[in-house]
C-alpha cells in the first residue's frame, strides 16, 4: 500500500505545475494539456528526481525533511494570513456551510478516501524504529505534532481559502492552491506554491520510500520476502534492490489520475492497518509481558476492545468506500490480494525464496 500511495506525490507535482502553466482554472478544464506520452514523461522525471535522495544517503533523512517541511508550509502561512489580514472585509462566513450542488453518493466516497489518505501513514514510522534514540519517548511527542501539523496545514489554508471563495470552490481540483494563490494574492505566490508543491511532494515521497525500501529490507532478512531484496548497496547502505522494485511499480501508476490511484492506495492501505489494529489486540491479550518499547496505557482486553472500536468502525467503512466504483479498480484490488495470497501459501509450503543471496 505504501508504494502505491508513493505514485501520488509525482502526480500531485504534475498537477500543481500543470495549473502554473494553464494560469487559469477554467482553461482546459475537460482534456488533458499535455499529450498523454509528454505527461507520463514529466512525471517519470519527476519520480527518478524523488528517487534519488534514497539510493545514497539514509543519516541525512531527518533534518532534511524537517528542512523541507518548514519550506513547504510557509506560502501557505502566507497566503492564510494575506486572506484573513488583508481580505476580512470580503470574507463570507456562509461558504464554510455550502455543501456541492448535486452531491452524489460517490462525491461522498471521494471525501473519505480523501481524508482517509491526508491522515494515513502514521504506523509507517515503525519501519525505521532501529534508527530512532529513545522511541518511548520521541514516537509519542512526533506523532502528536505531526497530528497536529497536518490538520493545522489543512485547516487553516482551506478555511480562509473558502471563505474569500476567490476562485468558486466548486471548480477546486488538484492542485488548484496555485491558482488560488494567484487569484487571492498574486503570481508571485503561485510560483511559491510550484516550489513548495514540488518540496513537500518531493519530502513526502522520499520519507515514504525510505519506509517502504527498508521495510521490503527487513522482510526480506526474516524470510517473508524474496531474500533478493534484502541486497544493500556496499558503500551507501541504502537497499537498492527494494527501491529498485518499488520505483518500478510506482513508475507504471504515475499514468493514472489522482483519484485513481488513491482509490487503489487507500483500499490496501486501510486492510493493512486493519490487520494491524487485529494483531495489536492479539498480541496485548497473548503476550502481556513481551517487552515494548511504548505500551498503549489501557490494560484489559475489554477495555482495548472500546480503545480499537472507532478506529475500526473507521476502517472499515473507508474499507468499502475504496474498493472501487468501477470493474477496472475492483478487479486490480482483488488480483492483488489474490496474489498475495498465492505467494503467502507458495513461501509458506517452500520456505523463504531464496532466489539470491546478495548481502
Amino acid at each position: 500500500s505504501g508504494v502505491i500511495d508513493n505514485a501520488l506525490y509525482p502526480v500531485l507535482s504534475y498537477e500543481a505545475l500543470v495549473k502554473l502553466v494553464k494560469g487559469s482554472i477554467s482553461e482546459y478544464e475537460n482534456e488533458s494539456y499535455f499529450d498523454r506520452m509528454t505527461a507520463y514523461m514529466i512525471k517519470f522525471g519527476i519520480v527518478c528526481l524523488f528517487t534519488l535522495p534514497n539510493l545514497f544517503t539514509v543519516r541525512d533523512f531527518g533534518p532534511g525533511l524537517t528542512i523541507l517541511a518548514c519550506f513547504s508550509f510557509l506560502p501557505f502561512v502566507v497566503l492564510s494570513f494575506h486572506t484573513l489580514f488583508f481580505e476580512y472585509d470580503s470574507l463570507e462566513v456562509m461558504n464554510l456551510f455550502e455543501v456541492k450542488e448535486g452531491a452524489k453518493i460517490a462525491d461522498w466516497w471521494t471525501l473519505i478516501n480523501t481524508l482517509y489518505w491526508n491522515f494515513s501513514g502514521f504506523d509507517c514510522v515503525s519501519t525505521c524504529a532501529g534508527n530512532v534514540k529513545s522511541p518511548s519517548k520521541t514516537y509519542p511527542k512526533g506523532l502528536l505534532i505531526a497530528l497536529f501539523l497536518i490538520t493545522f496545514s489543512y485547516l487553516l489554508p482551506l478555511s480562509s481559502s473558502v471563505l474569500l471563495n476567490e476562485p468558486d470552490w466548486n471548480t477546486w481540483s488538484e492542485g488548484s492552491y496555485v491558482t488560488i494563490a494567484e487569484f487571492q494574492v498574486g503570481r508571485w505566490l503561485a510560483i511559491c506554491m510550484v516550489v513548495a508543491s514540488f518540496a513537500g511532494n518531493a519530502g513526502m515521497h522520499a520519507a515514504e520510500m525510505f519506509e517502504d525500501s527498508w521495510q521490503l529490507c527487513g522482510m526480506a532478512e526474516v524470510g517473508l520476502a524474496p531474500s533478493v531484496f534484502a541486497y544493500k548497496h556496499p558503500k551507501f547502505n541504502t537497499p537498492w534492490v527494494a527501491i529498485a522494485f518499488s520505483f518500478a511499480i510506482i513508475s507504471g501508476l504515475i499514468v493514472y489520475d489522482f483519484q485513481f490511484v488513491v482509490t487503489i492506495s487507500n483500499f490496501f492501505s486501510v486492510a493493512s492497518a486493519l490487520l494491524e489494529l487485529c494483531a495489536f489486540y492479539k498480541l496485548r491479550c497473548s503476550k502481556k509481558t513481551l517487552f515494548r518499547p511504548f505500551r498503549v496505557p489501557v490494560r484489559s482486553c475489554c477495555g482495548l476492545i472500546l480503545f480499537l472500536a472507532f478506529p475500526v468502525c473507521v476502517g472499515i467503512v473507508v474499507l468499502f468506500s475504496s474498493m472501487g466504483n468501477t470493474v477496472y479498480t475492483l478487479s486490480i484490488n482483488f488480483g492483488a490480494i489474490l496474489f498475495g495470497m498465492f505467494l503467502y501459501s507458495a513461501m509458506k509450503h517452500f520456505g523463504n525464496l531464496h532466489y539470491a543471496r546478495l548481502s
